[in-house]
């Protein structure tokens, strides 16, 4: 079975086009085993029909959306890139399948989704939605570098995993960076005010839970953050903290940073794009080259100087 999952994982990972053309995608992968996933389902659907005319969400990918399902054993065959109201007939057809076992195959839904995006893109967000940890973690590698591959921003919704989520300031010791612990979170939205206490035991925290710091890993090195729900939330507390908290959906129209600007205020203003959901300021559009000077009159082998214009 390891054998044939690592075997699917390269394979998955080099296919796909290349040349986006500049076009910008969102997928969402989707844990859909136990019905505790089930207002994960429902909250995901409406968070993508009440964005559809609704610019603070973000621009709708122009390659489209992207949808992948997992659990354990299996692992769903990546649907999209479609468009939006393809997406929502698609949403509409999840169920939860049977077991409320952990961990999940989490690593292989995220490179079969990665599987259909295209290198060269222009713009690029996964959400993935889960309340299990990964089982497939020796898939770790593949899955983080089908992301940075794609140049995706990884987005982690967790609830509770597998036992209790590892508080994400204390995870950077899995990589020995704990003064940067702080980057592991949202810049503006430290964790939800519905999160798990993180001031209780560790010892609350299962040896199962703790590979989600794989998770937070992956968001980290491709400029994503994580969020927290409380366990037994229901579609309509997910939705609420989807629109208030994650916000924006969709995509801006470059990556460009938009001058080290750190504030949704600061950003509109200057007429850049605000992306909530990782808390950065992108350009709207490419800057213009700088046009090369021409020679219109020249002293020659006088050596006086050349001028020039633009």
């Amino acid at each position: 079975m390891i054998f044939l999952a690592a075997t699917l994982s390269i394979l998955m990972a080099s296919m796909g086009p290349v040349n986006a053309n500049g076009l910008s995608y969102v997928a969402f992968v989707i844990d859909d085993t136990g019905y505790s996933m089930q207002p994960h389902m429902t909250a995901v659907k409406a968070w993508v029909q009440s964005c559809v005319s609704n610019p603070s969400c973000g621009g709708s990918p122009t390659g489209g959306w992207v949808l992948n399902t997992f659990n354990d054993p299996g692992v769903g065959t990546p649907y999209g890139p479609a468009n939006t109201a393809s997406l929502i007939t698609e949403l509409s057809t999840l169920v939860p399948h049977q077991g409320a076992d952990c961990p999940e195959l989490a690593m292989s839904g995220i490179i079969s989704a990665m599987s259909v995006i295209p290198k060269g893109n222009s713009q690029c967000k996964l959400f993935m939605f889960t309340d299990a940890s990964p089982k497939d973690t020796h898939l770790y590698a593949d899955a983080q570098a089908a992301i940075m591959d794609k140049e995706c921003v990884f987005i982690p919704i967790l609830t509770d995993c597998c036992g209790g989520c590892p508080n994400p300031a204390d995870s950077i010791n899995l990589l020995g960076r704990r003064r940067r612990a702080i980057s592991y979170l949202p810049r503006r939205n430290p964790l939800l005010d519905s999160i798990h206490d993180f001031r209780t035991s560790k010892a609350a925290v299962t040896s199962l839970g703790k590979n989600s710091k794989l998770f937070y890993d992956m968001a980290f090195k491709s400029g994503g953050s994580i969020y927290l729900l409380n366990r037994g939330i229901s579609a309509t507390e997910i939705l609420k903290t989807l629109k208030t908290r994650v916000k924006s959906i969709g995509v801006c129209p470059t990556r460009i940073d938009g001058a080290g600007i750190k504030n949704n205020r600061s950003c509109r203003y200057a007429g850049h794009c605000w992306d909530e959901s990782i808390g950065r300021c992108f350009q709207k559009r490419k800057p213009k080259p700088t046009p090369t000077p021409k020679t219109i009159f020249s002293w020659g082998s006088f050596g006086k100087g050349n001028i020039k214009w633009w």
